[in-house]
């Protein structure tokens, strides 16, 4: 467990399927967007070491063990010592606080233990949550892949931002 001011990283739990299950239902939670053809709950939680053995992915926690929302690094590339995140939370002004600071201790893990110098992060124009989060916690937008995904009937263009390293050092 990563402990932050006020949110805790934890590992991924069997027991916190069902709720992350509900959520997804409802706003398709990037975490099982990478099983390929799953039957059905009874399958995913039958088979939770194989579609969730990566130690990349967290629970993001209040202190008060209430889940928050999830963030994962992936992609990593050793050689050039980078990697991915990504992050979902429920959207909404108070929460705001908990994300930015879940983005932060999820990329102080990534500089500090994984000692990687850049981060990346891709996020869909349409998400101002998660716009406003990434840009909140340090990252700066590097690109655009314009009309990259389709979804609800429309592309739409994919922002692509990053946080190296050496920024974060020069902050402290």
């Amino acid at each position: 467990m990563i402990i932050g001011e006020d949110v805790r990283l934890r590992r991924l739990e069997k027991a916190d399927l069902y709720h992350l299950w509900e959520w997804h239902e409802m706003d398709e939670l990037y975490l099982f967007n990478t099983i390929r053809s799953f039957v059905s709950w009874d399958e995913i939680h039958e088979n939770f070491n194989d579609h969730f053995a990566w130690k990349g992915d967290f629970v993001i926690e209040s202190k008060g063990n209430r889940i928050l929302g999830i963030c994962s690094y992936h992609n990593i590339n050793w050689k050039n010592r980078s990697c991915s995140i990504s992050f979902k939370m429920k959207a909404d002004s108070l929460n705001l606080h908990f994300s930015v600071e879940a983005v932060q201790v999820l990329a102080s893990i990534v500089f500090n233990e994984l000692n990687l110098i850049k981060i990346d992060s891709s996020i869909l124009q349409i998400s101002e949550f998660e716009i406003q989060t990434i840009k909140k916690a340090g990252f700066e937008q590097e690109g655009r892949l314009r009309e990259h995904v389709f979804r609800d009937n429309r592309y739409l263009d994919m922002l692509i931002f990053s946080l190296f390293r050496k920024d974060v050092d020069n902050d402290d």
